[in-house]
């Protein structure tokens, strides 16, 4: 097995498909207490180091580090530890948030510690990474092109008796049309063309379409629960949430639309906690908040409204998974179809305290919007989606952008790299830039970025 690159201390298993008819595969926990949802003061002293390989080049052997901009700050002093020798040697002074480190030592393990200073030279606060090993990939990669539309190759997640299935939810110019079972004997290769549940069978089902798609299987029951934002075909005005069942391999039981407790639904996501219990997350009060809710215990209806999750935020395309025993939910601006800023919220339970929302990527989401959350082993990717086919002056079609995201203690990370190589079987992402950065080491106008020196001595050996 391949040695997988950056990671904090543990992160929890779960996969979920992206696209317009592919579906969430996995669930992550999500409970909360009833109320509005209390926030807490975004996680200080937290940064992550991600390692990637350059396009030439065929080991990982650099580290990209991030960290959070500290109110105050005129510059940041980054120093980095080799394990079995810590102590840190200064490498850079920078006055932005992250730093590429360079030509480091294969198969060593670092950490970075930046020291935030203001104009004067005190120190604000000092903030440290997660662990990152530099590596050689090893096995056999797939390649995800961020240059253009690509499709990401995982093993499907709903399984029953040694079968895995996956469902196509198909729509034509009146609507939703009808889903289309596929069955395979591995997770990768599908066969079938079983229609399980239709408008024309459904009368509920014709003249409408459905989004945010999501099914997942009941551990308790052995069903098949779909949860999907319903509407009516011409526009946006029901807001409200499509509920079904089928035991795997048979065909789907609509259970009826509605707003859930009488509030409106529109994009949503489906989690599953720790103990079986099943929450889902929508876009509530017109987009003003994300709503979270209890599901019954055959995961068929919602239970309660748990909390109110970022009121009056206008946030949208909910995403939830936990790492190192944090959880960390992630959204999109509702801004349409266009590129916006990506934001994400942690806390140290589902429970809460949420910690405030915080940005994330750059201001466009790389020319995307912040969208659902691959797993790929023990890694985690924002699949995000740039829905250019829909813009004022469209491109050829829409895509997803693969951004690799890194976690440490609160805080989380996620950097466009031209292409990500992944090998889905061992668990391994690899990030690859096209380059370096050109600049690292030249002169600023203030302050002096100083120049990355090389990893020597004993810590250079292999």
């Amino acid at each position: 097995m391949a040695v997988a690159p950056c990671h904090g201390t543990g992160i929890s298993r779960r996969q979920a498909l992206m696209g317009a008819a592919a579906l969430p595969l996995g669930a992550l926990p999500l409970v909360a207490s009833p109320g509005r949802a209390r926030a807490q003061s975004p996680a200080g002293g937290a940064a992550t180091a991600t390692a990637f390989r350059l396009a030439d080049e065929t080991r990982a052997t650099n580290i990209k580090v991030h960290w959070q901009a500290v109110t105050g700050a005129d510059r940041y002093e980054v120093y980095r530890a080799c394990a079995g020798h810590p102590a840190p040697v200064r490498v850079a002074t920078v006055p932005g948030t992250t730093l590429d480190d360079y030509a480091l030592p294969a198969e060593r393990t670092y950490t970075y510690r930046i020291r935030a200073l203001d104009v004067s030279g005190a120190d604000l606060s000092t903030s440290s990474t997660n662990t990152c090993r530099t590596f050689t990939p090893d096995g056999a990669f797939a390649s995800y092109d961020n240059t253009r539309k690509s499709s990401l190759s995982l093993k499907a997640g709903l399984e029953a008796d040694g079968i895995y299935y996956r469902y196509d939810f198909r729509s034509d110019a009146d609507g939703f049309s009808q889903v289309v079972e596929e069955t395979s004997a591995d997770g990768y290769t599908f066969t079938g063309n079983t229609v399980v549940l239709s408008r024309d069978a459904t009368p509920e089902l014709q003249d409408s379409k459905l989004e945010s798609v999501n099914v997942v299987k009941n551990p308790a029951t052995g069903q098949f629960v779909m949860w999907a934002h319903y509407e009516n075909r011409s526009d946006y005005t029901l807001a409200e949430t499509a509920v079904a069942v089928a035991r795997p391999g048979g065909a789907f039981t609509f259970l009826g639309h509605s707003r859930p407790l009488g509030h409106e639904s529109r994009d949503l996501t489906f989690f599953t906690d720790t103990d079986g219990t099943g929450y889902v997350i929508s876009a509530a009060r017109n987009n003003s908040d994300l709503n979270l809710y209890r599901l019954t215990p055959d995961w068929l209806a919602v239970a309660e409204l748990s909390a109110v999750l970022f009121p009056d935020q206008h946030r949208e395309a909910p995403a939830l998974v936990q790492a190192g025993g944090t959880y960390y939910l992630f959204s999109s601006e509702a801004a349409g179809w266009y590129p916006s800023q990506g934001k994400y919220a942690s806390a140290p339970s589902v429970a809460g305290p949420w910690s405030g929302l915080r940005e994330i990527g750059n201001p466009a989401t790389f020319g995307a919007q912040s969208g659902g959350i691959a797993e790929v082993g023990d890694r985690h990717a924002m699949m995000a989606n740039r829905w250019s086919a829909q813009w004022r002056y469209p491109e050829p079609a829409n895509q997803q952008r693969m951004l690799p995201v890194t976690f440490h203690d609160g805080y989380a990370s996620y950097d466009l790299f031209e292409t990500v190589d992944y090998d889905a079987e061992a668990g391994t992402l690899v990030p690859v830039q096209r380059g370096r950065v050109v600049s690292a080491g030249s002169s600023a106008s203030r302050p002096t970025a100083s120049p990355t020196p090389p990893c020597t001595g004993m810590c250079a050996s292999p």
